[in-house]
Parts: structure tokens; sequence; C-alpha cells
């Protein structure tokens, strides 16, 4: 405990005999603020401190400072809505003083306010007129509305009780009274950190007694929220003329690091601002999980020809044609995907195009959504984009088209190719590789034939023979061209007259057995999406999920049905449609088959799987699978430049090595695959782009610009062609020198952030304030009580002990269980050939490898705690602290869990004088006999994107004035520490150089075991406190895995620069990644919290699934939250590829290479002992009975398979869900 008094010839600050320190706010003489309104605070421990409620009661507060001399002192509850404050809108809610109505919520009739009898005293508007702020947003004067406590109840409690203070926001516009204290990074004209405590302590605005004076009137934004300017302003350009960003959110910022700021250093060269992390409105963007679905089947063809030429003949069981894993190289289907694909993006984008309804301006951007101007009549197309389409169109399909052809037929004319036939003699026989027969075109005049050939020869045969994978382009061209005019056509018409027509238009080419149907189902799906009915299915998940596994069932049974199903089916098919004029065909001599049933059901039922479900097209869009979609054009057509033209050299050199058969074709497929990945991205900048750019080119210069007449082409033509032939080569040297100039820039900034991805910037060390009227405010952050009569910070003090040398048996616990269960293989055979048939699943065990890696290295990391004479003997970083504010952030719905948090901890305020515990709700909820500080509901963050538990932090770093001496310890409203963990806090602050740090976060609170599926569940929570965030903040130090919002302590001065004006659910996780990127480190806190598990399956889905939805909205520094929903993917897939296995294994039984097997079984038991270790280390904390301990680990054994099925099953429903911004609070005890 601590002294409260000084005797004579001491200073406060100093220590008695007994090592106590004499401190200013617990002595009941000093000038202390709180001392002199309470004088009864130590006579009834049962009162908190309450602060001055009004603008009246906090004049006459100031001017009580001023009379007792004492200047400077912010209190907790310092007046949150000074002049101009974020908060606006203050007429629309009152506060409740009745005493002991904690949690009650807040009556909203306007202009009244409740007594204690449940009366109302009528406000009239005279008393305060009412204003418009800069921004347009309504206030009201406060000089009359609730200052005057002359106005409450004679039977209300007087003002100091109340901690819902109305404050005056009204005052004034501008916004002044957001303005927190900078400390230290006020602004500077020479950039120079101030060596001051009174900058330090933002003393210029606090000694005002008035804080609605005119000097705060003239605050403008940009002083408060650096690059929070615009904030508030309407932007009345139409949507289509805004410039998006890559990811879909509008081009504000994040605060920019202030030029003012203390931060040292530059994320890029020349440019102070880097783009922040960035909200994604919205995940379901059409073009990727298109993309991504065309990369998968750019996959599919490339597999189906290769396999073709090597092992389809002589290994016929192999992905077999007509199985279920067959799928991963049937060709056809992949192809008719292809055609599907290519009228669902054709239609969308001619539709967006030519279709366009403009929208109204916004009046006001913060209230008013952009409205569509309604038409008198339906909008028409807008035919010179149907022309500019189908020209463009062709332009873009012949360019690359003819390049290839004109590259592969001279390949073949000079015998580059004729490696094959020794290939196939010498190992791959019998095979249908062959020697290319692209010569067949001819000479040059064989060949301009061949170029009018792509558009117009119907000879599939021919064409493939002397054009390989050009065959295709005829269906392409004539398929764009219907869509074209289909949807120019049918768009203007209702919807039933336009879905008949689109079914009898099918219907018609399905007769005819004419591929350009597929072209038209992608043309009505695009229209179905259009129309809103897609959006409408998605509202009804019962709709949804039937349909989903109508379509999932009926592509399945064609896809594993085999010959079974399909040649049935292709044959009653072929006695009732029509094929190149013959009635009653027959299939089994026909090619190509993309129009079988058994070809195109499949992938019309996946793309319809995907266009509805939103976890498809979240798997569909992963990075990988679009960027193949980008390219797939160049990859699809230089398929056979790579298999016919490094496929034989390879099977020849690793024949050549001895290898068995699979060990030749399986790396020679791997490279092949490789290699045309590489040059199909050649093909991308090189004939996509250029075909791309070259169409709109011709079309601009021949149709767009002026003179646009008939007469006018043939001399437009000449000019463009002299303009290419004079001016073309200086103007190509010029784009080249530009853009190497821009790689070599991009390439330099690469380096730079790799040689410094740990310190974008760094920021320099507070000095000590040397006032010493600031020094009066503050307090030695050195730790004097004694805990040794507190039983549980002795408990945790045991058990931080035991966890230091924990590390030891995790250095061989691990290793040594893979080892057995590697040797011992419980999980099956496995080989030391490197690759198998059954590697295509088994690899996906492998992908969790990063993350238990992590895990690992943290277990074995020491986790050192030392003792208080080594301590002292280390440097101090941070001297004096100002406030420990320990904030419960709670919706306040919640009563129970809140009071029982809040009367634990405020027993802390004893053990430190700087510690105070503060309950942070929302309104309506107010707590008024307990420190509680209300966030309104009229509050709106600077930029306006703050929600939920962000807005209510964001509103308590304005409320108190953070400043550079005060730490902010979050916790959840169930949260509890004890003694001990503060101690471990506050040395953090001393000796540690950090700015924000996390401990251990544990779930053995109330209702400990009484759910013993949850306890377990949680296990693996613990497990990642103790291992990979332990590593995180221990030896990275940085946010690499993110923050947890719970037990997180952060420094004011990083709130102030920061803020948490973010858009994203999981605002922790922006925050970390925010202040990573400003140079704030995190550091490790030897401390304990304990809090609850969800007690119902369905708060266990909510809560993970809130996690997932927020991260994966985050862009972050170095795309760290995208890697860590993929990692969290990787989970999911791993579990369904594990229970997909046990099946399997009874009917393929080819081995596992031994390095999947002993990847798999590392993963295996780093994951069971992040949850069995979780589980103990709860176990010990608790005091678990000792019997018990062993019975509970091996129960957990038997849950944890269960436990990651529901983690699994959050991320699914997740991925299943389209973004709803909302913050679903689970319910605790």
């Amino acid at each position: 405990m601590y002294s409260t008094s000084p005797p004579a010839g001491h200073a406060v600050g100093d220590h008695d005999a007994q090592g106590r320190r004499y401190s200013p706010d617990l002595d009941p003489s000093s000038a202390d603020p709180l001392r002199a309104q309470f004088a009864d605070y130590d006579a009834d421990p049962s009162r908190r401190e309450s602060y001055p409620d009004g603008d009246a009661g906090q004049r006459q507060y100031h001017q009580s400072l001023s009379a007792t001399g004492v200047q400077g002192y912010q209190s907790v509850g310092g007046d949150h809505s000074e002049p101009g404050s974020p908060t606006h809108g203050g007429e629309g809610y009152e506060r409740s003083h009745e005493s002991g109505s904690s949690g009650t919520k807040i009556d909203q009739r306007q202009g009244t306010r409740p007594d204690s009898d449940g009366s109302f005293d009528n406000r009239t508007s005279g008393q305060g007129g009412n204003h418009t702020s800069e921004s347009g947003h309504a206030y009201n004067d406060a000089s009359g509305g609730y200052g005057d406590n002359s106005l409450y109840h004679p039977s209300s409690p007087d003002s100091r009780f109340g901690r819902y203070r109305e404050g005056s926001f009204g005052h004034a516009s501008g916004i002044e009274s957001g303005r927190a204290s900078t400390i230290g990074t006020d602004h500077n004209p020479n950039n120079i950190p101030y060596n001051s405590s009174r900058v330090a302590l933002n003393q210029e605005w606090r000694h005002s007694s008035d804080q609605g004076s005119d000097a705060g009137r003239t605050m403008a934004i940009s002083e408060v929220a650096p690059g929070k300017e615009g904030y508030g302003r309407s932007d009345s350009r139409y949507d289509d003329e805004i410039e998006k960003s890559p990811l879909g959110q509008d081009s504000q910022k994040y605060l920019p690091i202030s030029p003012s700021s203390p931060a040292i250093g530059k994320e890029h060269p020349g440019n102070s601002q880097r783009d922040p992390p960035a909200v994604v409105i919205s995940r379901t963007n059409r073009l990727e999980w298109i993309d991504g679905l065309r990369g998968i089947a750019s996959v599919i063809i490339f597999t189906h020809h290769f396999s073709d030429l090597t092992w389809s003949q002589s290994h016929p069981n192999t992905l077999a044609e007509g199985s279920l894993e067959g799928f991963l190289r049937n060709g056809q289907l992949a192809v008719g995907m292809y055609f599907l694909l290519g009228g669902r993006v054709l239609a969308a984008s001619f539709l967006k195009s030519a279709f366009t309804v403009p929208k109204a301006p916004v009046v006001h951007g913060d209230d008013e959504p952009e409205k569509p101007i309604v038409p008198l009549k339906p909008p028409g197309p807008r035919w010179l984009s149907l022309s500019s389409s189908l020209f463009r169109r062709s332009i873009r399909l012949a360019f690359p088209a003819i390049v290839v052809g004109f590259i592969q037929w001279q390949v073949c004319a000079n015998g580059l190719m004729n490696t094959a036939i020794q290939a196939q003699e010498q190992v791959l026989a019998p095979s249908s590789l062959w020697v290319p027969t692209w010569c067949g075109i001819g000479n040059f005049a064989g060949f301009l034939q061949f170029t009018l050939d792509l558009f117009t020869e119907s000879n599939h045969q021919y064409m493939l023979i002397v054009g390989s994978a050009l065959w295709t382009t005829y269906d392409q061209f004539w398929g764009s061209v219907l869509v074209y005019i289909v949807a120019a056509t049918l768009a203007p018409l209702p919807a039933r007259g336009r879905y008949s027509m689109f079914l009898v238009i099918c219907v018609s080419l399905w007769w005819i057995n004419s591929p350009n149907m597929l072209y038209m189902l992608g043309l009505w799906l695009a229209d179905f999406h259009a129309a809103g009915y897609v959006r409408k299915i998605q509202d009804s998940w019962k709709l949804t999920v039937g349909l989903e596994v109508c379509a999932m069932a009926l592509g399945m049974a064609f896809i594993a049905g085999g010959t079974n199903v399909a040649t049935p089916a292709n044959k009653a098919i072929a006695k009732v449609t029509v094929y190149q004029g013959m009635y009653g065909w027959d299939p089994s001599t026909v090619w190509p088959q993309y129009m079988f049933m058994s070809n195109w059901i499949p992938p019309a039922c996946i793309l319809f799987w995907v266009e509805i479900s939103h976890a498809m097209q979240w798997f569909v869009s992963w990075g990988i699978f679009t960027w193949i979609g980008k390219v797939s054009y160049g990859f699809y057509l230089m398929q056979f430049l790579t298999i016919y033209g490094l496929m034989p050299h390879l099977v020849i050199y690793f024949s050549n090595q001895g290898h068995s058969y699979w060990n030749i074709v399986t790396p020679t497929y791997i490279l092949c695959l490789m290699f045309n990945f590489f040059i199909a991205w050649i093909s991308y900048h090189l004939l996509d782009r250029v075909g791309l750019k070259l169409g709109k080119w011709i079309w601009d210069g021949l149709f767009v610009t002026k003179p646009n007449t008939a007469g006018a082409l043939p001399i437009k033509m000449a000019r463009h062609f002299a303009d290419l032939i004079i001016r073309g080569p200086g103007r190509a040297v010029r784009d080249i020198g530009q853009k190497s100039s821009h790689a070599w820039t991009a390439t330099g900034t690469t380096i730079h952030t790799i040689m410094n991805w740990r310190t974008p910037t760094t920021r320099p060390a507070v000095p000590d304030p040397t006032d010493p009227e600031v020094l009066s405010q503050l307090h030695s952050t050195r730790w004097t009580s004694d805990l040794s009569h507190d039983p549980e910070a002795v408990r945790t003090a045991r058990l931080l002990k035991l966890q230091s040398w924990a590390w030891l048996p995790h250095l061989f616990l691990i290793p040594g269980l893979t080892a057995v269960w590697v040797v011992y293989h419980p999980t099956g055979q496995w080989t030391y050939d490197a690759l198998t048939f059954s590697t295509i699943w088994r690899f996906i065990w492998v992908l969790s490898i990063p993350n238990c890696l992590f895990a690992y290295c943290g277990f074995i990391t020491p986790d050192t705690i030392y003792p208080q004479e080594v301590m002292d003997k280390k440097p101090v970083h941070r001297e004096y602290i100002r406030n420990f504010f320990i904030v419960l952030v709670t919706k306040g719905s919640n009563e129970a869990a809140v009071r029982r948090g809040y009367n634990k901890l405020v027993k802390l305020e004893k053990y430190h004088p700087s510690v105070k515990v503060v309950v942070l709700t929302d309104e309506p909820y107010v707590y008024p006999d307990l420190q509680n500080i209300v966030c309104p509901k009229s509050y709106k963050s600077p930029l306006g994107k703050a929600k939920y538990k962000a807005r209510a932090l964001d509103y308590f770093r304005y409320h108190v004035s953070l400043g550079v001496y005060d730490w902010i310890l979050h916790m959840d409203e169930e949260s509890v520490t004890d003694g001990e963990s503060l101690r471990h806090c506050i040395e953090f602050i001393r000796y540690t150089p950090h700015h924000f740090g996390q401990g251990i976060i544990l779930y053995n609170g109330e209702g400990f075991w009484e759910n013993w599926y949850f306890t377990v569940a949680d296990g693996i929570r613990v497990g990642d406190d103790l291992a990979r965030f332990h590593f995180q903040n221990s030896v990275i130090h940085r946010p690499v895995f993110g923050v947890h919002g719970s037990f997180l302590m952060t420094n004011g001065e990083m709130e102030n620069e920061c803020t948490w004006d973010f858009g994203s659910l999981a605002e922790d996780f922006e925050f970390s990644q925010d202040a990573w990127r400003r140079g704030f480190t995190s550091g490790r806190i030897h401390g304990i919290v304990r809090e609850q598990s969800p007690v119902t399956l369905r708060d266990f889905l909510k809560q993970r699934r809130r996690w997932f939805m927020g991260i994966r909205d985050i862009k972050g520094l170095y795309g760290l939250p995208n890697l860590a929903i993929n990692l969290w993917i990787v989970g999911v897939f791993t579990l369904a590829v594990t229970i997909v296995n046990l099946p399997l294994g009874f009917i393929e039984h080819s081995l596992t290479p031994l390095w999947v097997a002993i990847c798999a079984d590392f993963c295996f038991i780093t994951f069971f002992t992040l949850y069995l270790w979780g589980l103990l280390f709860q176990e010990l904390d608790f005091g678990q009975v000792w019997w018990k301990i062993p019975i509970h680990l091996l129960s957990a054994i038997v849950i944890q398979p269960f436990a990651s099925i529901a983690e699994g099953l959050s991320a699914i429903w997740a991925m299943s869900s389209e973004d709803f911004g909302k913050f679903e609070v689970i319910v605790k005890r």
C-alpha cells in the first residue's frame, strides 16, 4: 500500500522507510481536484470517483481548480464533447440519474428529462437555439439545454454522481473538442519533436475553463485529424465518374502519418502517405470468381492434353475418364465451362456499358445514398456500344490467335519439334504423341487462308490438325456475336418476354447441337444476376441451400456416374437432336464432345452453384486461381507449344537418369505447367493487352475521332499508317523508357520494403518531462506495492514462473511425437517416392506447415520472467505515467457480467495511483454508480468509419484526452485480472520501449467446464497465446498475426495517431496493422486475463464468423490479413481432406510420400499440443483438483476433432455470407 502524505522533509514522489511511495493523488491534504470534490472518498469505499456533470458543472469544476491553484489536471471523465466534437445532434438523447439503476436504457423522448420519480421535466425550444455546423449537421446551443442544475428534481442525485454527461458539443462548429492530446507531436514548423513537458500534456487547451471559447471555434479538422479534411462533404459526381481503387473502396485515405509526427523515415521514397489498411465493401467481385473458374478450367484443359499425349493409353486407370477423379482431366467439360463463362462475362460487361442508368448526385454524403434516376421508359441499347463491342472482340481474339498460329507454323515447318517421336518411342509408347501437323497450312498464302478460316471454318477436325488449340476460335467468335446481338435486342423487354425468348433460343441451339447454346446460357445467367434474382435467392438461405444441393447433385451424378449415367443420356439425346444435319447420330463417332449432356450439364451446374454461393465464390477467387484466369487465354493458346517443345526433352532427360515411369511423367508435368504459366504471362503482356489496346485504338481512331464520316475513313487510315511508320518507333522507345523507369522505381520500393519490413518508420523515445508543474501530475512507474497477501496474484506468479521453463519439454515433445507417429505410420503406409497419386489431395496437409512452424517456434521460445532485483538493474525507458486506464468495453446490456468484472478490477486501483477502472458502454446503457463513460448514439468518428466497439473506443479517446503518459488496458465486459498481471503491465511500461503489448488470455472464468465442448474448443486460443502470439511479441515485436481486442495495452500517443476510425468488424487487427506502419512496436506482457467461452454453438459460430469476415476485408501490411484468412481456410480444407481420406483409404491404396507424411504428422501433433497445453495451463490457473486434470485432458483428445469441425463450420458460414457489417454480441454469463 502507499502512504497518504509525506512527512516533513520529504517531497511527493519520495519513499518512506518501508519503501512506500508518497503519492499526491492519495494525499487528502494535497490540491488534488478529486480529493477536493470527494472528501469522503476514503471514508466510504463503496463510492467511486465521480465527475462533474454538464457544462455548468464542468465550468464550476474548473473554477474550483483555479481557486485551489491546481492547473492542467484532466480527470478521467474529461469533457467528452467540447465545441465541435464529432458528436452531433445533441438534442436526441437524455440521461438517467436514478441512483442504483445500472444498465438502464435511456428514454429517447425529445426535450424531456426523467426525474427520480419517473416524471419528465419539459424543456422548451427557447432554452437553446438550433444551429448548423460547417459539415451540415444540426446541433443545439447548450447554453441552457441541460447545464442548469436548477432544472433537476430536488431528489435527484447531485451532479457529481453522473458519469454520463452530455457535455458542450453544441457550442460551436469545428471540432476543437475532438482534439485529443498529441503529446509532443503538435505542429512544429521545424519538424522536430518538442522537448517540453508542457506541450506533452497539451496544457494550452486544458487551462481554459470555457472550452467553447472563440479560440477553440476556429480549429480546423485538419489540425485534429490530418487526412480527414473531406469528412462530411458530399461528392456530386456520378458513380461512373468516380475512380475506384482496385479493392473497390473509394479514394478516401485513413489517417496518413502527419508531417508533425515523431515518426522518422518514410515507407516509400518521396511519399509520406502510404495506402492504409483498406475496408472492402463487398467481397462478391464477379470478375474475380469468373477469372478463378476460368483459371481452373485452363489447368484442366492442359492436364487433359498432357495426359492424352503421355499416360492415357499406357495407364488408363489413372484419372480414368468417367471416374470422379477423372474430372481433373476432362477437357471437353472444361471447354464447355470456358464457353459458359464467356457468355456470362461478355453479357455482363456489355449490359453494363450499353444500359447504364445514371444516378442522381448526392446532396449530403453522410446521410443520403446515391439514387438512380428513374427514366420515363426502360432505356434502349446504345447501338454504338454493340458495334464497338463486336469490333473490339474480333481484334481481341484475332491478334493473339494469328500470332500463335504463325509461330506454330514456323516451328513445325523448320522441324523444331521432331523430338516428340523419340520420346514416344523411348518412354511413352503407347501414346498419342507424334510430330505436330501444323505445317499443313502450306505456304504464306495458306497461312493467310488459315487466318480467315479461324473465323469461318466450322470443321473442327481440320482446324485441330493445322491450328491445335486454335480450333475453338470459331466458336468463341460467333458465340460472342450472338451474345451481343441477343443482349442488345432483348434487354429492353420485360423479364417474362425476355426469358421466354432466351428459352426458345437455347432449346433451338441445343436441338442442332450448337455450342452457341453455352454462350446463351451464360447470357441468361448474367441477365438473371443483373435483374436482381440472384440476390433474391441469396436472401433466403433455405432456398439458396436447396438450389445448391440440387445443382451439386445433378452435376455430381454426371461426373461420378461415369459411363453408367453419361452414355445412356448421350445416346438418348442423340436420337431426338440434329448434329451437322444428321438426325439420330452416333455419339461415339463425334468430336468435339462438349455438347454431350455429360459435358455441358456439369459445368452449367457448377457455374450456377458458384453464382449463388458466396462460399464457392470465395474459394474460386483465391489469388492463384484469379491470376491464372487473367492469363488464361495465352495459357490456352500456348499449351501445345509447351507440350511439344519442352515435354519430350524432359521425358528423355529423366529417362536417362534411370527414373521410374511416374518419376518421369510427374516432374515433367509440373515443369511443363510452370513453364506454360511463364509464357502465358509473357503472352498476356505482349499479345492479350496489346490486342485489347489495338482494338480500342483502331476503333477510336476510325469511328470516334472527328471527322467520323465514311468518306474520311480512307484518309484516316492512311494518316494513322503514316503516323505508325514515322512516329511509332519514337513512341515505342519513349514508352519502353517510361515503363522501365517505373519498373526500376517499383523494384527499388520493393527492395526497400523487404529490407525494412519490420520497421516502415522509426519513432524516437519520448523525453522525460522537466517542468515541476507537469511532474506533479505524474506518477512513477516503479512498482512498490506488496502482493504477498493476494493469493490470486501469488498463484499467477507461480504459473508464469512455470511457463518460463515450459520451452524445455516443448523442444523435444513435438518432434519426438512426430517421429513416433511417422515410424508407426498410424495414418497409412508411406514411400520414399517424391510424388504419388495420393499427393493430389494429401498435399493440402502440407499447407498448414507455416502456421505450425510459427507455433512450434513460439513453444520453444523462453518466456522468461526476471526477479525484481534483476529488473531494477535494467534501463528505464519510461519513468513516468499519468493515467493507467483499465477500460471494460461493453455494449452494456449484460449487467451481471459488467458488474462482476468491474467489482473485481476496481480493487486493483489500490496498487498504483495511476490505475483507474472505467466502464465504456453504448447509449442507452448507463451505470451511474460505476465509473461509466457512455458513447452517445449521435457520436460519429471523423471519417465516419468507426462502428460498434471501434466507435466507442474512438469516443473514449476523444473524451479523456489521451496523452503520451497515458496507457489503456482494453478489456471485454467479462474480463478480469489480478495484481501480479497489473505489476507486469506497469513493468512493461517502465522497462520496454514498445508502445503496445499483449499477454495471455484464458477462458476459465464463469462457467469453466460447464460445457465441455466449448471449453475444449477455446483451448486452442490459449495455446495460440502461449505459442504464436508469444513468438510474435517476444521475438518479432510486430503484429504479424494481429492482436486480440482484449488484454490489449496501448499508449495514448499511439491511439491518438492511429485512432479507431476503421470500418472493419475486426477493428483490433486493423488497428495493429495501422500502428505497425506508423512505427509502433509490440511486446510481451507477462500477465493473465481471464474470460469466458461462448455458451451456445450459435454464439461460437457467430464469434468466429465475425473474426473471419472482419479480417478478410482488411488490406493491412504485406497482405498479412489475407494470409491469415488463407491459413484459416487451409485449416478447413485440411479437415475436409482428412475426412475424405477415410473412405478413400478403402478404395485407393497408393502410398503417401515420406515428406508429405512428416509434414502432415508434424501439423497433427502441433495442433493437438496447442489444444492440450492450452487446457492444462487453464487448469493450473483455475486451481483444478489434481485428479480431474487427466480426465479433462483425455476427454479433450476425444472432443478436439469435433471442436475442429465447429471451427471449420464457422469459416464456411463466413465464406457463405455476404458482408453484413454487423457486430454481433455473444451472450456471456
